[in-house]
């Protein structure tokens, strides 16, 4: 039986840094920061309805948002 992951305290604080770069003007200082959030996630399993998938489609919006960035 394997367990499904789950969202931690500690990748809403990272996803609050990376957001906060992009709030700033640092797009792609916060794509590095996405990016290790998606590369962390490679051997995780999660369910399709669960708050991580919800988590993962948000990190998607933000990941659009620090590639517009200006």
């Amino acid at each position: 039986m394997t367990t499904s992951a789950a969202p931690t305290q500690h990748l809403h604080d990272v996803l609050v840094r990376a957001r906060t770069l992009y709030g700033a003007g640092m797009g792609f200082a916060s794509l590095k920061v996405l990016t290790s959030v998606i590369r962390a996630s490679l051997e995780l399993q999660w369910e399709d309805d669960s708050d991580l998938s919800n988590l993962f489609a948000f990190i998607d919006a933000d990941i659009g948002q620090a590639i517009q960035v200006k």
